[in-house]
């Protein structure tokens, strides 16, 4: 876990081991005690741990943490399916400050029992569509304020300074997305800078509310077109290139780009290569990345073994070009069925602290 260096917070907390693939999320009101273990932390980390029918039930009676037995996962993202963890309609549905944090205390808590470190993915909606404006993302400018003041308030609870934290958390966030997957038709200039004022406004409010966390602009979906080497995808590209162009860059700590789950197009290498052209001075996580289904339609690796192979080659090979860090989505297949895909992945973890 990211040390904890704050008031209150001990910094010889041991991180464990991920442990079970469907354990259950602590309550409100518990206390989280993380195993011990002398396991490493790693630079591949597991995303859309969560797994819940929804979040519109405010009571989330016993929610699933997805894991993989074994697997010393670095960080955790506890996001998708179902909703955002950490949406501002969530935790202040009238937007008049009175914040109910609730699920995303649960949340936290489900991450740091497992003894990972926690990704938040901030959101303004829990379950966001496409909607005109930054898909995912959208706020409105006349919300742009109150959503800045969420931000801030959300970091600040999960910072682990004593002030205002979490009741039982045990050590700080490790890291902020201020997004998800935001787009824009390649002509809408309007959606375009609304995103860069947006990007640059929340990582503002998130580093004056904690100096120390990592903090990335919206995690970006695939920038490249399916089966094209540098053919970007317009939606996903536009508000990326405006960002790359005219964002505040200085309270920002790296990109996160997707890798399209459950495809091997656009590949590693060329997300890597879009990077390189792009932003080489911003440390790049390739997230979201493994051979999930879409919609319970597979799409790739429908053989398990040939799922690890891939997958180690991909992982190997962005590390390889300078990735600081992977995310790994959870598989289309059952991993406990899996041996040879949780070796690959404790493998993996090992040789990447």
């Amino acid at each position: 876990m990211r040390a904890a260096t704050h008031a209150g917070m001990n910094p010889s907390t041991p991180r464990a081991a991920l442990l079970l693939l469907l354990s259950g999320c602590a309550t409100p009101t518990d206390e989280a005690t993380p195993p011990a273990t002398d396991a490493p932390s790693s630079r591949i980390d597991l995303c859309d741990a969560l797994d819940v029918p929804t979040l519109v039930d405010p009571a989330f009676p016993s929610e699933a943490f997805l894991t993989v037995d074994g697997v010393p996962f670095g960080r955790a993202r506890p996001h998708r399916p179902g909703g955002h963890a950490f949406a501002w309609s969530l935790v202040d549905p009238a937007h008049d400050g009175a914040r109910d944090w609730r699920y995303p205390d649960a949340a936290v808590r489900a991450v740091q029992d497992a003894g990972a470190d926690v990704v938040g993915t901030v959101e303004n909606a829990v379950n966001p569509g496409a909607d005109a404006g930054v898909m995912e993302l959208y706020v409105p400018p006349d919300d742009r304020e109150g959503f800045t003041r969420f931000v801030a308030d959300l970091v600040e609870r999960y910072d682990g300074d004593g002030v205002a934290d979490m009741p039982g958390l045990v050590a700080p966030v490790a890291a902020w997305e201020l997004g998800n997957e935001p787009s824009c038709t390649p002509d809408d200039d309007a959606c375009a800078d609304a995103f860069v004022a947006l990007m640059d406004a929340s990582a503002a409010a998130a580093r004056s509310a904690d100096a120390a966390v990592e903090i990335y602009p919206a995690a970006a979906a695939p920038p490249l077109l399916p089966g094209s080497t540098q053919d970007e995808n317009p939606r996903f590209a536009a508000p990326w290139e405006r960002w790359l162009a005219n964002g505040d860059r200085s309270n920002v700590d790296g990109l996160v780009v997707h890798a399209l789950v459950g495809s091997a197009v656009p590949g590693v290498q060329d997300i890597l290569g879009w990077w390189r052209d792009r932003a080489p001075d911003l440390p790049l996580t390739v997230g979201e990345l493994g051979s999930r289904g879409v919609g319970g339609t597979p799409r790739v690796h429908p053989d398990p073994e040939e799922e690890a192979a891939w997958l180690r080659d991909a992982v190997d090979e962005a590390f390889r070009a300078g990735t600081a860090r992977v995310g790994w989505c959870h598989t289309r297949h059952a991993p406990e069925e899996i041996p040879t895909l949780v070796a690959t992945l404790t493998d993996l973890a090992a040789r990447y602290p």
